[in-house]
């Protein structure tokens, strides 16, 4: 299985990761889809008024054991291709849980 960081969808910058995926709000439920070169995140709420983003982050967060206060969207705020800042991990601990997500 190839590692996740060896493509656009994982970065690591000292202590900090950078994930870019493809946001897909209003969905039938919630979920992230984990391919060898993509990674998709679902969510139910629309994208008004940032609510899709908030429910990106706190889902995120939830997946991958994190406070959500460690994410923020850092790139396509207003666009369905976005960039999150994961603080204060390294790079093999995110590719660990998106691993056991594409296993399911």
């Amino acid at each position: 299985m190839e590692s996740l960081s060896s493509h656009a969808s994982l970065e690591e910058r000292g202590e900090d990761v950078f994930l870019t995926f493809k946001a897909h709000p209003n969905s039938s439920k919630k979920e992230i889809i984990v391919s060898e070169y993509d990674v998709d995140v679902y969510v139910n709420e629309p994208p008004d008024k940032g609510k899709a983003n908030k429910a990106i982050i706190k889902f995120l967060a939830k997946s991958l054991g994190l406070p959500s206060s460690s994410l923020s969207i850092v790139r396509g705020v207003k666009s369905r291709n976005k960039t999150v800042l994961i603080k204060g991990v390294k790079i093999d601990y995110i590719e660990e849980k998106l691993n056991i997500i594409r296993k399911k």
